[in-house]
This record gives C-alpha cells, sequence and structure tokens, in this order.
C-alpha cells in the first residue's frame, strides 16, 4: 500500500517466532514485534497519505493486487458469492483518455490546469481501481457508460462507486479516503508507542532515490510527482530533499508542466540531447511516466539474491542446463555485470553500465524463459534504432529452438542452452550486442 519494498520479509516473520512463542498475549507481542527498529510496518497515518499517492496498480504482482481488492470487498459483507477468479482489475478512469474524459476533467479542474498531469497522478492509485467481469466492454467507456455496469454489478465496492454522479480526481480522493479507512479497519497498524525510524524520510529511501535518478536515461527526463510516487514518498519532500542535497542527474527531474527553473539545470538538460522551448518548457515527447521508471523496481538487488537463484535454477532445471547458464554469465561479467530481481522467484538480468544508465538484453528466469527486453532496449542507445533490434533478433533465432516473433518482450527456452551449437550463438550474440554498445560509447 505504500509502495515499499518487501526484501528479507520472510526473514522477519520467521524471526518473530521465537520472538514471540512464550508471550502471554500473542497477537500484542506480535504487533510490538512488528513495531519496533527498522521494519517498515505502513502507520495509520502513512496508509491515509499513500492512497492518495501511491500508484497501487504498479505495487507488486497483479494476483497480490487483486488480492487485496478482493479482500477490501470481502470486507463489506456481502451475502451473496463472488467469483473472483473471473474478475480483473478496472480503472475507473480509463489509463488511455477519451474525448469524454479529457473534457470531464477540463471542467472539474478549471482553466489552466494541467490535466495529463493530473490524470497520470490519479489514474493508478487504489481510489480509481475496482474488480469487474467487463473489464473489455468497459474499456475507455465514459463514465455514465460505466456508472450502469456498476450499478448492476455483483460487487458491493461497485454500487459505492456509481453513487458519485461524475468521476474525477475529487471522486478518486474521496473514495481512496474511505479506502484507508476500511483498510485501517481490516489490518491494524503498529503499536505506534514503539514504532522507530517509520518516517518516510530516511536514508533508504534516498538511496532508493538515488537508484531512480540513475536509471533516467541521457536524454530523456520526469518529475518530481512521477519519482515520489514510484519511490514511496510525498513529492514535496523530495522537492525539498533535491533542492538542499546534491545528487547526480536531479536536473532530469523537473515539475509538472516540465519547466525547467535552473540555468544549469536547462544547459545540461540541452547537451544531453532534451530540447527546451522558449517558455522553458522541456520536450514532452523525452518525458519518462511512472511505468516507464516503475520498472527500474524489477532490478533492486536483495543481498542473497544471487545464492538464491542458484538453487532456483538447480530446482527446475536439469544440470546440462544449469551449467550453460553458470558458462553464459561468468562469459558476460567479463564486460557486464548481472543483476538479480527481488521477488520471491529470482530473474537474472543480464547488465551493462552505459553513463549513467543501464542496458540489458536478457531477463533469465530459473523456471525456464529467457526474456529478450526489446521494450526496454528500444530506449537505451544505440539499440533505438529499428534496424539493430530486428539483427538482435535475427542473429538469436539462428539458433536451434529460438524462433522469437516481432513483440516488445518475447523470449526462448533457456533449456535451448543445453545444445552446445545453440549455446554458441547465443553468446556470440552477447557478444556483437556489448561490441555495439561500446562503439556507441566510445566511437
Amino acid at each position: 500500500m505504500v509502495g515499499k519494498a518487501t526484501a528479507n520479509l520472510s526473514r522477519t516473520l520467521i524471526q518473530a517466532v521465537s520472538a514471540i512463542e512464550s508471550a502471554d498475549d500473542v497477537e500484542e507481542s506480535l504487533r510490538v514485534y512488528l513495531s519496533r527498529g527498522r521494519r517498515y510496518f505502513a502507520t495509520n497515518a502513512q496508509i491515509r497519505e499513500a492512497v492518495r499517492t501511491i500508484p497501487f496498480y504498479l505495487q507488486g504482482k497483479a494476483p497480490q493486487k487483486k488480492l487485496i481488492l478482493a479482500w477490501l470487498e470481502e470486507s463489506l459483507g456481502s451475502k451473496e458469492p463472488v467469483r473472483f477468479a473471473t474478475l480483473s482489475i478496472e480503472h475507473v478512469m480509463p489509463q488511455t483518455m477519451s474525448r469524454e474524459w479529457r473534457r470531464a476533467l477540463e471542467e472539474e479542474l478549471g482553466a489552466g490546469a494541467d490535466v495529463n498531469a493530473a490524470h497520470d497522478l490519479a489514474m493508478h492509485t487504489i481510489g480509481n481501481l475496482t474488480l469487474t467481469g467487463y473489464n473489455s466492454e468497459m474499456s475507455n467507456s465514459p463514465y455514465p457508460v460505466k456508472r450502469e455496469r456498476l450499478r448492476d454489478s455483483g460487487l458491493l465496492m461497485n454500487h459505492q462507486i456509481s453513487e458519485s454522479s461524475t468521476w474525477g480526481i475529487g471522486s478518486i480522493n474521496r473514495r481512496s479516503d474511505l479506502l484507508a479507512d476500511q483498510i485501517i479497519s481490516i489490518w491494524p497498524g503498529p503499536n505506534e508507542v514503539f514504532v522507530e525510524n517509520s518516517s518516510l524520510d530516511n536514508p533508504r529511501t534516498w538511496a532508493a532515490v538515488a537508484r531512480l535518478l540513475a536509471e533516467i536515461p541521457t536524454g530523456r527526463w520526469t518529475t518530481y510527482d512521477v519519482v515520489a510516487s514510484v519511490a514511496g514518498i510525498r513529492p514535496d519532500l523530495l522537492r525539498e530533499h533535491l533542492a538542499t542535497v546534491k545528487m547526480d542527474r536531479a536536473h532530469r527531474v523537473l515539475g509538472g508542466d516540465g519547466r525547467v527553473v535552473a540555468a544549469d539545470s536547462r544547459q545540461a538538460l540541452e547537451d544531453e540531447g532534451v530540447e527546451v522551448d522558449a517558455e522553458g518548457h522541456a520536450s514532452p515527447e523525452r518525458a519518462l511516466s511512472a511505468e516507464d521508471l516503475a520498472r527500474v523496481e524489477e532490478i533492486l538487488v536483495p543481498e542473497t539474491a544471487g545464492e538464491k537463484f542458484d538453487e532456483q535454477l538447480a530446482q527446475y532445471q536439469i544440470s546440462e542446463t544449469v551449467v550453460a547458464v553458470n558458462r553464459l554469465m561468468a562469459h558476460w561479467t567479463e564486460r557486464g555485470r548481472i543483476t538479480y530481481g527481488a521477488a520471491s522467484l529470482v530473474t537474472a538480468f543480464f547488465v551493462r553500465d552505459i553513463e549513467g544508465a543501464t542496458i540489458w538484453p536478457f531477463a533469465l528466469y530459473p523456471t525456464g524463459k529467457v526474456e529478450v527486453v526489446f521494450q526496454h532496449l528500444a530506449s537505451r542507445e544505440p539499440f533505438t534504432d529499428d534496424a539493430l533490434r530486428a539483427e538482435l533478433r535475427d542473429r538469436l533465432n539462428m539458433a536451434f529452438g529460438i524462433d522469437m516473433p516481432d513483440r516488445p518482450r518475447p523470449g526462448f527456452p533457456v533449456s535451448v542452452l543445453a545444445d552446445p551449437d545453440a549455446f554458441d550463438i547465443v553468446q556470440e550474440t552477447l557478444d556483437w550486442f556489448l561490441d555495439q554498445v561500446d562503439t556507441s560509447l566510445h566511437g
């Protein structure tokens, strides 16, 4: 709910067992245990703030988000059973604004308001999300059409939404506040007498912000609101911090209207290829959305992730495949590095550092897939070139067992690497990939 990573959660809960096993009041003892130290047990105040600002739709995995919405629905006490398996998450205010939705927001926000920024910040918050079996039918229909569907729904939460005659930023915020009350009543927060280091303003937060800033590519920019929403902090805290503490690449973080205030920031952006108009606005085509920046969360590095990846790889793959994967990773680290994901199923990313950012061609899943992330590569030089990405695909497709279509994130079976001829083709292709990157960097 508050956008904090759950790394080490398993270890925390295992340690909790010994901490509470002799307690007379187990429930209160557990609550106190989770309230102490640096465990980031969100307070009620932080929940109330987060529901309005954190892009809930971009946090965690889809089944987790759906489950939380299902729990919220069940807590309303409907006596009629609902088949949650048939439902999907629906944005009431759609992700893509139609003419009708834009007009309605303009009327609500008034002249001069940045409608696009308001839409981007509100659309993924939990107040704008619900469950429905009619996701495709509703799509980006005007609210009056959606309202009828929601009114006829078997879900009480949809009945609550349909009680609003209009749907915009005000409606989303009001529903967010109601959901905050519901969340706090279902899941009690910490005992705040014992809360230590619970402020969102802490060194780990700024380390996370630094990682996010490092992932904004040269020639791109984003806003305080976007960085704050992905990092899980308030925009005003971020703005204040960047105004007083020097952080690398902070010049790539601008206000919601994309206006560049400081002359040195403008010069730095223009040197990186970002056009700034006469009124000081950075080119909107160069802006990164919250979705773009949230992908960075896929490559946060827990301390023991490498060991966990090795265990999972051995669990899911035959020994010949494990040996081949280790050989390929060892070869890659001669010129790049391996970064591991923070999820329970650990992903290995083949990463190469480039001028304050990273580029990664492969995401290797221990369960059996190598994903080739063309969608990511399209935003990184030199693979912004369509022809280079096509050549990368063609080179890999020469290997027996690889037949990737022209899609944003295609892949191939990791077992292919157990074939010596296919292995050689994949390894040679990665060498070619790195050569293209080096040539782009150094000429």
